[in-house]
């Protein structure tokens, strides 16, 4: 497998560091001028739940770059870990250059499918989503590794080299963790991560909601209710996906006992040192916009969620 991955962002960078351990060759495509700025290395500092891997680590991660790439570069799939507001163009501009390549399209897509299909053919590009998250510190990046990734088929079907997805992943030790339609998954997904955002946001933070002992059963259990009912307005079957279950089926009371998570772990003490409420906010208020617009189109009653606007939009 020869893979091109857009980028060195968080999640570009810890898989291309992983997937080049394993023995894939990893070239990632970096912005004219921009090759020179790794020429040091990327420090990464790991906690890893990768089985056979060491629990954490820091490790050195010397990426080879290109500014340009050419079908004659050879290679098998592109790999676009983008911002979910960037794909498009990021797949737009690898097909001008790659204009046979396969893309692994490896982000939020709260359009999705629509906005690949305009570019690309169904055959020419799978869809899968990260399950480790990070972020970066002054002098390195910040990475929990999980042992899975999201992964599923489009409408039903994936493309004919899809297990060429799934082999290469298994490689570095991460296997799919598949789910029964991608792209309805990825708007579950975008759902639940809006109304996190929404209450994160209006509390003043990762840290601040986790901290305060009525976030979860008070705001972020009734505007995750309310931003998955958008989504099956758009028509989804939330009830196929067993992170929404606890939500959909629970009292307040068991729904926050079910989902409290114990503030000591190291995996979310490293994300609220080192996460997205810190680096990517305007990133973060795009997924709550976006369930928060498709809502009130669609008519779904929105409370709470909508009682988080003006502090979404007020925050840096």
């Amino acid at each position: 497998m020869k893979l091109l991955i857009i980028g060195l962002g968080n999640i570009g960078t810890a898989y291309g560091w992983a997937l080049s351990e394993a023995g894939v060759d990893v070239t990632h495509r970096v912005r004219p001028g921009r090759a020179r700025d790794y020429a040091d290395g990327i420090v990464i500092d790991l906690l890893d739940r990768r089985e056979g891997h060491p629990d954490t680590q820091v490790v050195t991660y010397q990426p080879k770059v290109a500014e340009d790439v050419s079908p004659a570069d050879g290679f098998d799939l592109v790999m676009a870990p983008t911002k979910h507001t960037q794909i498009a163009a990021s797949v737009c501009e690898m097909n001008e250059r790659l204009p046979e390549a396969r893309f692994l399209v490896f982000c939020a897509g709260w359009y999705a499918p629509q906005v690949i299909d305009e570019i690309l053919p169904r055959a020419r590009y799978a869809w899968g989503y990260a399950s480790s998250t990070g972020g970066p510190a002054p002098d390195r990046l910040v990475f929990n590794m999980a042992a899975v990734f999201r992964f599923g088929p489009i409408e039903g079907a994936y493309p004919p080299w899809a297990d060429d997805v799934v082999d290469m992943f298994a490689r570095a030790g991460v296997t799919p963790d598949a789910k029964h339609d991608m792209v309805e998954w990825l708007w579950v997904h975008h759902a639940m991560v809006a109304a996190q955002v929404g209450v994160g946001l209006s509390l003043g933070g990762l840290k601040e909601m986790v901290s305060d002992p009525t976030a979860l059963r008070d705001l972020q259990i009734p505007a995750t209710r309310e931003a998955l009912q958008v989504v099956a307005a758009r028509g989804a079957d939330v009830s196929l996906y067993a992170e929404t279950r606890p939500y959909m089926e629970l009292s307040l009371e068991q729904a926050a006992a079910a989902l409290a998570l114990p503030t000591d772990s190291p995996w979310l003490q490293r994300t609220i040192a080192a996460g997205h409420f810190n680096s990517s906010v305007d990133e973060l208020r795009h997924f709550y916009l976006d369930v928060l617009e498709a809502g009130e189109e669609l008519g779904v009653e929105m409370p709470v969620l909508t009682s988080f606007r003006e502090k979404v939009v007020a925050a840096s």
